[in-house]
């Protein structure tokens, strides 16, 4: 399934990207919300296990941000689909 959700991700209209890049913003701005809420409760792994979601909700919304208005990162870029598709990518970023 991951693989078939990138392959689609990777093929995306520009349209399509900026639909995809507004949900996945709103996705990583909950994440944010949920966090805040877990540390109040003093639940500050699971708090900091959602802050990596969102930045990584963010990486995706950013670049298909991008491509939307002509940035063409998923063409250009080598690999970029991985970004889609594998956490462990994401982690220096």
């Amino acid at each position: 399934m991951k693989e078939e959700s990138s392959r689609r991700v990777m093929n995306l209209t520009r349209a399509e990207c900026r639909v995809y890049s507004d949900k996945a913003l709103k996705n990583s701005s909950d994440c944010i919300k949920d966090a805040r809420w877990l540390s109040e409760i003093e639940s500050y792994g699971r708090a900091v296990s959602i802050l990596i979601l969102s930045m990584e909700e963010s990486i995706k919304g950013l670049v298909s941000f991008l491509d939307s208005t002509e940035f063409e990162f998923r063409k250009q870029i080598k690999g970029i689909s991985s970004l889609f598709k594998n956490h462990r990518l994401r982690y220096p970023i």
